[in-house]
């Protein structure tokens, strides 16, 4: 695609997707946050996470099979919204805020669809994200946000 063919949005424009995708990631995610378990795999990230704050090398102490790389993900969440299963749920909701947000504005830029279009496509991404393996934090999540990121600044 060239550029001519792309289309700029606004900042209004950004701001309205952004507040949509943050909304209804939170809304769609904020049942699990009074369960101390929604997952386990959320409790291994939870171990993982604080093992690396102290120290320890991901595949040193506790051990998952996932890239190690997003174990310095979730100890990042636990140094920025402290120790707790919380942090790691926050994470899942800025990871999917940001994900909805990309491919809206991606679809944007792309297709030319109108806003409320753009922000149905934020809000259906975040809600459909829950058949991820549940409401709960799991690495698809997270790595969909990566793939959303690069998509919206190589479309």
């Amino acid at each position: 695609m060239t550029i001519s063919n792309t289309k700029i949005l606004t900042f209004r424009q950004a701001a309205v997707l952004f507040v949509i995708s943050v909304l209804v990631a939170t809304i769609t995610r904020l049942p699990i946050f009074p369960l101390t378990v929604g997952v386990t795999d959320e409790s291994d990230y939870l171990i993982i996470g604080s093992e690396i704050l102290q120290g320890i090398f991901p595949y040193d102490g506790s051990f998952e099979h996932k890239p190690a790389g997003l174990h310095y993900l979730f100890a990042l969440a636990q140094l920025i919204f402290g120790h707790g299963v919380h942090s790691i749920r926050l994470l899942a909701i800025i990871a999917c805020a940001i994900t909805a947000f990309c491919l809206a504005v991606t679809l944007m830029a792309a297709t030319r669809i109108n806003l409320f279009s753009a922000s149905g496509i934020a809000a259906i991404y975040a809600i459909t994200s829950l058949n991820m393996g549940g409401i709960g934090t799991n690495t698809e999540i997270l790595l969909n946000c990566y793939f959303a990121i690069a998509l919206a600044i190589f479309h």
